[in-house]
């Protein structure tokens, strides 16, 4: 009756916080697209435009690194304003520009450590005035690589706002694909490394973080924003984005290592990061630039997916019921769709859009692994807990027929030695124990916690049924102070039992078994002493008898309970139960 009101409560909660968050999200899209205010502009910001009337001319230069320059000229309009800027995005090229052979701009090599040919991809911002307005531009474009020879400039002129601003408009869907997938991949690489360090998991999770925390930073370098973060410093955004390139796929092939066969993911890395080292040697050494040898990367690249496509299609042909029934075959698919749609882009507009669509594929492919990933862990969970109960429960059923059996065994011993010597008094023992079994075989039978009534009445025949063989030498004293609580069946039974065999049987004169029962701070505390023959406790403590190994693992995996003994020779034992209060009033 009480689980049905909290059923209730918890529904009515969850619809009223679903209910305050959608009209929230409602009223604030409603208020933010509504036109609350009258905006007038009498002026506008400057915008850009494209300057398209220039001439180009290629020309053979022995100092340029590719072997010629190229030359862009126009003259500017005299509408020039204090904010106005000539701009353009070069990619691998150095530049100089004059206006009326007046050099006001130089990108130019310098000496490095690396030896580093290229300039790497950056924005030439040049401020024009008012002064400037009819003069001639001549800009010199110098390609680092013959493979840059025909990448044209686009030359701009405006406000340097509206140029950033139309940047940022154009790369925000990449930009922000880009930091999606480096958070989801610091969430991966953080769970990954919690795994490895405290879970002692193989750190495939981890892996897979790593090579998402590359692609996006790999994506969010090498946009036409990036020079803007870092103006000083293009050089740096070009090979970060190439590192991330050129290590990629290691973490990629690493975290799929379960999948493939053999020690083929750790070859496929070793040889990769052995290609990388000679790849930066070269480039350490003069030999060749690093932009030079990315055809060794690409390769690389392509190694990787075939590689994973092959197993891929090798798993389907050998289980196809596998992709019809698990998410994987869907996931493929989008993975597959992304860069298929990359590949149309650059068939028709010759270029692939950034690998966006690649790029969003892999989100959808992240969330999905996410969702799956979370599923398959509570599947897990769910199943182990199970499977422990159930271990449990088997040790439990076990233990309690050990116990029951040990009992039986001691009976049935007792009453086989009175029939030699008073047979009239085993028929006795053989009629009460009957009426024992018989009151007692619905608790024995069912492994589940049982009042203290039900367990000192059971536990008075138990007596009733030594005393038989004890006589006047077994004497039974109770002090209950209290009985409101639930303790595990035949719980006392076998501590009684452990010192009539340990502490009054090799006793001449027997003894007193004083049972006493109290509640203290958050516990009810049972008290099993008994005056025997006692024993060392600290020479013994290993040496439990089987009973009470039982009852002390019952206590604790049934009733988070604990037993503690203490002992001393010749003075006897005393047997202390502690049963938390929650867990021995929560079942009445």
């Amino acid at each position: 009756m009480k689980e049905r009101p909290k059923k209730i409560w918890r529904t009515a909660s969850k619809l009223t916080i679903f209910t305050a968050v959608f009209f929230l999200v409602f009223v604030l899209v409603f208020l933010g697209m509504e036109d609350n205010v009258d905006v007038q502009k009498t002026r506008n910001e400057n915008d850009f435009v494209r300057i398209e009337n220039y001439t180009k001319e290629e020309r053979t230069d022995a100092d340029s690194p590719s072997g010629y320059t190229q030359e862009y000229r126009f003259t500017i309009e005299k509408s020039v304003t204090n904010d106005t800027y000539l701009a353009f995005y070069t990619v691998h090229q150095y530049i100089r520009v004059y206006l009326d052979e007046e050099c006001v701009y130089a990108l130019q090599p310098s000496k490095t450590l690396l030896r580093i040919s290229t300039p790497g991809g950056s924005w030439v911002m040049i401020p024009l005035y008012q002064k400037d307005a009819g003069k001639n531009v001549r800009i010199v474009v110098c390609p680092v690589y013959d493979s840059v020879r025909n990448r044209n400039i686009k030359l701009l002129m405006g406000s340097k706002f509206a140029i950033f601003e139309d940047c940022l408009k154009t790369d925000l869907p990449l930009l922000l694909v880009s930091g999606l997938t480096m958070l989801a991949g610091i969430v991966f690489t953080g769970i990954g490394l919690y795994d490895r360090l405290i879970n002692k998991k193989e750190g495939e999770l981890f892996a897979f973080g790593i090579f998402a925390v590359l692609l996006g930073v790999w994506r969010f370098a090498d946009t036409r924003f990036s020079p803007f973060m870092l103006p000083d410093r293009p050089v740096f955004l070009f090979y970060v984005s190439v590192a991330a390139v050129m290590i990629g796929m290691i973490p990629l092939i690493l975290s799929q290592k379960k999948n493939l066969p053999g020690d083929s993911a750790y070859i496929y890395s070793t040889v990769a990061a052995a290609l990388c080292i000679g790849q930066i040697l070269i480039q350490f050494l003069g030999i060749c630039d690093l932009r030079e040898t990315l055809y060794i990367t690409y390769g690389v690249i392509i190694a990787g997916v075939a590689m994973m496509m092959i197993l891929q299609i090798y798993k389907w042909k050998k289980d196809p019921q596998l992709y019809r029934t698990d998410y994987k075959k869907f996931v493929w698919w989008i993975l597959i769709a992304g860069m298929a749609a990359d590949a149309v882009s650059y068939c028709v507009k010759g270029n692939t859009t950034g690998m966006i669509f690649f790029m969003l594929a892999f989100l959808i492919y992240v969330v999905i692994h996410i969702g799956m990933f979370g599923y398959e862990y509570q599947k897990q969970q769910v199943m182990l807990a199970e499977k422990e109960q159930q271990i449990m429960n088997t040790r439990i059923s076990a233990m309690m027929s050990q116990i029951r059996s040990h009992f039986v065994f001691n009976i049935l011993n007792a009453i086989s030695g009175m029939c030699k010597y008073d047979p009239e008094k085993a028929d006795q023992t053989v009629v009460c124990f009957a009426r024992y079994l018989r009151t007692n075989i619905d608790i024995m039978q069912e492994d589940r916690p049982i009042t203290f009534r039900q367990a000192l009445a059971q536990l008075e025949d138990y007596i009733a049924l030594e005393k038989i063989r004890y006589g006047d030498r077994l004497r039974f004293v109770k002090d209950i102070r209290a009985e409101d609580f639930m303790l595990p069946s035949l719980i006392l039974q076998p501590i009684v039992e452990n010192a009539l065999e340990h502490g009054l049987k090799e006793k001449p004169s027997g003894g007193t078994i004083i049972l006493r029962t109290w509640e203290a701070d958050d516990e009810i505390c049972i008290l099993v002493e008994d005056d025997g023959i006692g024993f060392d406790a600290d020479s013994q403590q290993n040496k439990r008898s089987v009973g009470l190994k039982n009852v002390s693992f019952r206590l604790q995996h049934m009733m988070h309970g604990r037993l503690t003994i203490s002992s001393s020779p010749q003075r006897g034992t005393a047997v202390t139960i502690f049963i938390p209060r929650k867990e021995a009033e929560g079942c009445m």
